[in-house]
């Protein structure tokens, strides 16, 4: 009888999560807020484009708030004390694998809105936070009472600010956006175990019954849909193999392999790894992030290449059953990663 020294592993993964509470949503309510400094002013900016799932990959269209922000004529807008200032936040789906996307396309769309029941508006300048660059302006319409339009701009550009004048050229306030980005990736490994399926018995002549009452469901140990994954527990699935073996010489030195599909079990074995792709759909400033949770996982991955069951050796002129039992534990890795954004 021979026993595997260690079981079979597979690797899972959580979908990624963001940090912090998000409303939930799928398309933004372009309903304008009041600004904190000046109740007869209200604002809105959201943007839209197709988005890919980071980790299913799949691709869908949304309307999305943005992070905005609102500073005073007198105040000096700085993306360092942004957080603190937010009117609206970021909304994303709340649905499975749309805690975090990247944008699909070539360009967002951003929609402006905003309003004044005094009347005072004369156009809004939005530029590029940090290059200064002007992205563009629209100008306002009804005598003054709103500004409404839409401008687009390439969506690795992460922060605006948007300048409200008067006609004149007066100060109305400023205005800090942001699509949400994360600079870095904060990942979290969290392990796990599961029961593998254990392969049908095989029996032999000398003993046909000696396989019954085996732990486990029968089916491919290599196989992970559906199985259960238990935080501390470590169940086992029990696998049982028979060869009938004659040797009709007086000579001792072959060896026979386990029948199939045991003869090919390896000590540990990597079988399901769809953690890798969904990270590297992420884009960050930090690439050594990412890295970091991939040698995570590979380190995981690692095999034990060694046949699990060793080959029999009958005796000279014998007629034998020779006898396999093996255990198989399911190990596995949740990989969850936050976004972080680093602040002065």
């Amino acid at each position: 009888m021979r026993q595997i020294h260690r079981g079979l592993a597979a690797l899972a993964l959580l979908p990624a999560a963001l940090a912090g509470s998000l409303p939930a949503a799928s398309a933004a309510a372009q309903n304008p807020v009041p600004l904190p400094y000046d109740p007869a002013l209200k604002a809105h900016v959201g943007f839209s484009a197709n988005f890919r799932s980071a980790t299913s990959g799949a691709v869908r269209h949304l309307d999305l708030t943005a992070y905005m922000a609102a500073y005073s004529p007198q105040e000096q807008p700085d993306i360092d004390t942004m957080a603190n200032r937010l009117v609206t936040e970021l909304n994303v789906p709340d649905e499975p694998d749309w805690g975090a996307f990247e944008c699909d396309d070539p360009e967002l769309s951003f929609t402006f809105i905003v309003a004044d029941t005094k009347k005072r508006l004369g156009r809004i300048a939005v530029y590029e936070y940090d290059s200064g660059r002007l992205v563009g302006e629209i100008h306002a319409t009804g005598g003054g009472a709103q500004v409404q339009g839409a401008l687009r701009n390439d969506p690795d550009i992460r922060y605006y600010r948007v300048s409200l004048f008067t006609p004149a050229g007066a100060s109305l306030g400023t205005l800090l956006v942001s699509r949400g980005a994360a600079e870095t990736w904060v990942p979290f490994a969290v392990w796990g175990f599961y029961q593998p399926q254990r392969p049908p018995p095989a029996t032999c002549t000398h003993s046909p019954a000696g396989c019954a009452g085996l732990p486990g469901q029968v089916g491919d140990p290599l196989a992970t849909q559906g199985v259960m994954v238990y935080p501390s527990q470590q169940p086992t699935s029990e696998g049982c193999a028979r060869l009938d073996v004659l040797n009709e010489t007086d000579l001792g030195t072959s060896e026979h392999a386990p029948p199939a599909p045991f003869h090919d079990y390896r000590k540990r074995l990597w079988v399901n790894d769809t953690a890798s792709l969904a990270l590297m759909r992420l884009k960050v400033k930090d690439p050594a992030a990412m890295l970091n949770a991939i040698d995570t996982i590979n380190g995981f991955k690692s095999n034990i290449d060694d046949l699990a069951l060793d080959r029999y050796k009958p005796l000279p002129y014998s007629d034998s059953c020779s006898h396999w039992h093996c255990s198989f534990r399911g190990e596995a890795m949740a990989m969850m990663v936050v976004p972080y954004e680093r602040r002065k």
